[in-house]
């Protein structure tokens, strides 16, 4: 009850302190606000509402809804990103924090944020996420694995940590009903491909790499930083073509797992870079769409880890 009361003090005192700005003149609803002298404050015209945010990180990252959420509860010290609130009206725009009061929809409350462009612009997120759901199909072709059971198992183990913006975890952390259901969650998808790899048996059907640091990574960056199309849509639609039918174009080795269709919402299918440009030069060796060693060395070195990798496999010539 004193959280309660605490909340609605602090709702409160914003509501007097736009009321002061409006009766000393200095705040006009649909205008930009004036900085005071010896500041540099940002103006709205820095700012964009979430849904041009979200369409910018899903086409520059194939993110999600779920995942952006993660990054603003991480925030910009811890990999994240800052979002705002009212900056259509304010300014300087209140930093918008998740709070326990918001309930278990972590997702409603992103509608009313706003970003800085500049941050969308630049963000390059140090993890991605999946939802628990999402994790639950995944695991769920594996024979005789119960996915719930094995990923509560697997937070035990201090392997996974569920993650949940207005709550800190779920009921897979804490057995208490007052907590998210399991679903809600959010997994690091590294942590993910990591036990795929040790307990599934997934590096059995993989070489690792000579160098073993240039990890799988999701479709998305594939497509970025393997232009084949010049075009940014039509190579999207060249990837997925490809992407989509593994098997067809001798593209399965190069996949982390069974993969299922449908799943790109929701972390998406995992890949090794290294191959993947392995593949791409052989194709273009042989006269089909790929590319020549030099722009898949070019395009290897964007991966983390993958510099030495590049230079091994296609050096450059003297």
């Amino acid at each position: 009850l004193k959280e309660a009361r605490l909340k609605e003090l602090r709702q409160e005192h914003e509501r007097m302190k736009l009321q002061q700005r409006q009766a000393r003149g200095d705040y006009f609803p649909g205008q930009k606000c004036s900085a005071k002298p010896g500041t540099s404050l940002p103006t709205d015209a820095d700012f964009i509402a979430y849904p041009k945010a979200m369409k910018m990180l899903t086409e520059k990252l194939n993110a999600t809804p779920e995942e952006l959420a993660t990054w603003i509860f991480l925030g910009p010290d811890t990999g994240g990103i800052a979002a705002y609130q009212n900056a259509n009206e304010l300014n300087p725009a209140p930093r918008f924090y998740f709070d326990c009061f918001m309930g278990e929809d972590y997702l409603s409350p992103l509608m009313a944020c706003w970003f800085r462009q500049d941050d969308i612009d630049r963000f390059d997120p140090t993890d991605r996420y999946i939802t628990g759901a999402a994790l639950i199909e995944r695991w769920s072709n594996q024979p005789g694995l119960r996915p719930e059971a094995f990923i509560r198992a697997k937070i035990a183990e201090s392997r996974l940590l569920d993650i949940h913006p207005t709550f800190g975890g779920t009921r897979g952390t804490h057995d208490d009903d007052s907590f998210p259901p399991l679903e809600s969650g959010l997994f690091l998808l590294a942590h993910v491909v990591g036990i795929e790899a040790e307990d599934f048996g997934a590096d059995e059907e993989i070489d690792e790499p000579a160098a073993g640091s240039c990890h799988p990574v999701i479709a998305a960056l594939i497509r970025q930083y393997f232009p084949v199309v010049r075009d940014a849509d039509a190579n999207d639609e060249w990837w997925k073509d490809k992407m989509g039918d593994a098997n067809r174009y001798g593209l399965l080795e190069c996949r982390v797992g069974e993969g299922k269709k449908g799943r790109s919402r929701s972390g998406g299918s995992i890949w090794r870079p290294d191959m993947i440009a392995g593949w791409l030069v052989d194709r273009h060796t042989n006269g089909k769409e790929g590319l020549p060693a030099d722009a898949a060395r070019k395009g290897l070195k964007q991966f983390p880890g993958c510099e030495d990798v590049a230079e091994q496999f296609f050096p450059e010539e003297e």
